[in-house]
């Protein structure tokens, strides 16, 4: 009886008489294949659909290359703004706490160029306006220029006290545009 109790064991723990393990072995096994089935495909797919594609390699695109070099542009006509430039200066805008400095350059955008040769020839209008503006920067808070969305009401600001100033004679500034600006 106990020779059949021995026997009926080794059938309960084997029984399609694999050795143990041998199912770690297999599952090890299908998981190599998947993988390198899966990395096959990956390298499929780049090479073949994916680089072509994203260098523009396909016959669309070298269609679409050849057609647009065809196609004749008709030139956008840009007006040339009229530029007067404003020396570098250095001011010290209003801060309750410390000293600051301002130091900035900019171009005033003007509506004529008879408003621009006026200022070529009057330099005393020019240094008026150069002063019109350290004014109103000397008296704006370092807090409104702290910030870089501050700066496109400062823009407005400086054109209007320019304009209101009424030393243009008839003339407008229309943008001003900041080539530095470094606010400490």
């Amino acid at each position: 009886m106990m020779a059949e109790e021995a026997e009926n064991e080794q059938d309960i723990g084997d029984p399609v008489g694999e050795p143990k393990g041998a199912w770690l072995k297999q599952f090890i096994i299908l998981a190599v294949l998947v993988l390198v089935g899966q990395s096959v495909v990956a390298y499929v797919l780049v090479t073949q659909q994916i680089i072509p594609w994203y260098l523009g390699e396909d016959e669309t695109s070298e269609q679409v290359q050849k057609e647009a070099k065809n196609v004749k542009r008709e030139p956008v006509p840009v007006d040339v703004p009229i530029l007067f430039s404003i020396d570098e200066m250095t001011v010290n805008p209003q801060d309750y706490h410390t000293i600051r400095y301002l130091n900035i350059k900019m171009t005033l955008e003007l509506d004529s160029q008879e408003t621009f040769d006026f200022l070529k020839m009057d330099p005393v209008a020019g240094a008026k306006v150069r002063e019109t503006i350290r004014e109103t920067l000397n008296m704006t808070n370092f807090r409104e220029l702290d910030d870089a969305s501050e700066r496109g009401p400062l823009r407005e600001r400086l054109a209007a006290k320019v304009n209101a100033s009424g030393l243009l004679n008839d003339g407008t500034v229309t943008n001003v545009y900041f080539e530095r600006f470094i606010a400490q």
